[in-house]
């Protein structure tokens, strides 16, 4: 079997059921797999402990569902009750760690748990599946890449896998889908201030540089040494994909910006910092903070993402900062803003819009399983107006910055022509739909300009 990235511990019972728990949850309601891994380890106290071990376990099972349910159905004649599913499931997952002597010790201990929970039966079925498991998945292996292998061997529904076939080649398809099977790693932020790298400089063992400017990547099994750094205004996590767009846009002091869809904080923070880091290097006085001027909008809507938003610039040593609650495409945005006394147009605007994920698959492996093509035209659609009503808040010479979370050419270059055919006063000044990477997701970021 291939090898994956794998903690050094394997599941004992606590955290066998643990995982068949998470497993069971997913199987049985509709929610996002941040969601239920929130309500097991945050909400239950008799989960302690098996976090780290738990959530490996799950997420491989989402970043392999295709080939797990294919494995079961190829020794199941009959599809098996849910309990058992959701171990064969997690056994499985646990088991693609790929390391022989491991997998045979996760499976000894599966087939254990088996026999504690079901019936002599199911239990010899159990370790049948385990034994006969490496096999297929060898066999698979095997197999030639069509898109419906692929699904198979990546975890990629078959649609995706042909579109971006068409849309980027087999190459570049295949690098995408070799990423997306890859756990993800955690990145800080570092604020470019000194005060920043006065205490970065205690912790900075723990991470690893990253080929992105002041994006560091923590080292495993260090979160709760660094995670305190998170209560100040210096550091916030976030993948450095999400960092293209506001460089782009270039935020500055002394000039006005409105971000839309903002929530949950990440890029306003970003954009707070470039802005008061702008400002730092014209002023060499340590107080000369207390004298900024600029100003920031981050709109955004719906009652969780407000309290997100709000506590995420909380943080945010830019305390001018200003939060407007408005569904773009169902309320007046200009009504609010007159209404709060902000005034428009503005010297700079990102639009971070809604969009199909296909660029963070990595990060949030069980979107693959909620999106269809017909999600994509969906997304475009909505991008487009959203494109529309942001453009009115732009000032003559002013930017606006649009970026999505998709790689897909439709969400990305088809929307940018097709407003500018619609809104001749724009240019396109750069912008590029950029492929899923080692230390990056994939995203678009293109930089519109409003002629004078």
């Amino acid at each position: 079997m291939r090898k994956m990235e794998t903690p050094s511990e394997f599941a004992d019972f606590g955290g066998q059921m643990c995982a068949l728990d998470v497993v069971l949850a997913y199987e049985n309601t509709p929610s996002k797999a941040d969601e239920i891994l929130s309500a097991h380890f945050y909400l239950s106290p008799k989960y302690k402990g098996y976090s780290r071990i738990c959530q490996f376990i799950f997420l491989t099972l989402l970043r392999n569902l295709s080939l797990l349910n294919a494995a079961i159905k190829n020794f199941s004649p009959r599809p098996p009750r849910k309990k058992l599913k959701a171990l064969l499931l997690a056994a499985a997952a646990e088991c693609l760690a790929g390391e022989n002597k491991k997998a045979a010790q996760v499976s000894h201990a599966w087939v254990g748990a088996a026999k504690r929970l079901f019936s002599p039966a199911e239990a010899k079925f159990v370790n049948a599946f385990l034994r006969k498991f490496p096999e297929f998945v060898d066999a698979v292996w095997r197999l030639e890449d069509s898109p419906e292998n692929l699904e198979l061997k990546y975890g990629c529904p078959a649609w995706l896998a042909k579109r971006w076939i068409g849309q980027f080649g087999i190459g570049a398809a295949l690098k995408i889908l070799r990423l997306s099977q890859r756990p993800s790693r955690v990145f800080f932020r570092k604020s470019r201030l000194a005060e920043a790298d006065a205490q970065f400089s205690n912790f900075a063992n723990y991470f690893e540089n990253s080929k992105f400017e002041n994006f560091y990547a923590l080292k495993s099994g260090n979160w709760e040494k660094v995670s305190h750094l998170l209560q100040t205004p210096y550091f916030y996590v976030q993948d450095p994909s999400t960092s293209r767009g506001p460089k782009m846009l270039a935020p500055s002091a002394g000039k006005s910006y409105l971000d839309l869809c903002a929530a949950p904080g990440g890029k306003s923070r970003l954009i707070a910092d470039l802005m008061l880091e702008d400002f730092a290097r014209r002023n060499a006085n340590a107080n000369a903070l207390r004298r900024f001027e600029g100003t920031l909008v981050s709109v955004d809507c719906g009652k969780k993402r407000m309290e997100l938003l709000g506590e995420n610039m909380s943080k945010s040593l830019l305390k001018s900062a200003v939060l407007v609650e408005c569904d773009l495409l169902g309320e007046s945005l200009e009504e609010k803003l007159d209404d709060a006394g902000i005034q428009t147009p503005f010297d700079g605007v990102f639009l971070d819009a809604p969009c199909s994920n296909t660029g963070v698959l990595r990060r949030r492996p069980d979107a693959r399983w909620r999106l269809s093509e017909s999600d994509i035209s969906n997304c475009k659609k909505i991008q487009s107006e959203m494109l529309k009503k942001a453009a009115k808040f732009v000032r003559p010479g002013g930017k606006m910055l649009y970026s999505t979370c998709s790689v897909e050419r439709a969400e990305n270059e088809e929307n940018v022509g097709e407003f500018l055919e619609a809104f001749p006063e724009f240019r396109l000044v750069c912008g590029q739909t950029f492929l899923p990477e080692e230390e990056a997701d994939g995203c678009g970021a293109f930089l519109l300009e409003k002629k004078l």
